[in-house]
């Protein structure tokens, strides 16, 4: 029933629910350390698509590909070591 991560700059934490294929992600909360502006703007909208979160699929190459409304909004996909991206 949680969801915990890694923005770049900031950790993040919230609720999580699973139905089936459904995902709901959200609120977030984040610790509020300082970074480059240019990072900041971008964990923002990761942060906030992350909240967007209605589905998920796990695709042809194993990648995670996470669906809002429209489809998918952001994919991941292990490294080659098979540690998280």
């Amino acid at each position: 029933g949680r969801v915990f991560g890694n923005g770049s700059c900031n950790r993040f934490m919230g609720d999580a629910a699973f139905s089936g294929e459904g995902l709901r992600l959200g609120p977030l909360a984040s610790t509020m350390m300082a970074c480059p502006d240019a990072v900041m703007v971008q964990e923002r909208l990761v942060f906030l698509t992350l909240e967007q979160v209605i589905g998920f699929d796990i695709d042809a190459t194993g990648e995670l590909v996470l669906l809002g409304a429209e489809g998918p909004v952001l994919r991941a996909r292990a490294a080659a070591d098979g540690s998280a991206p």
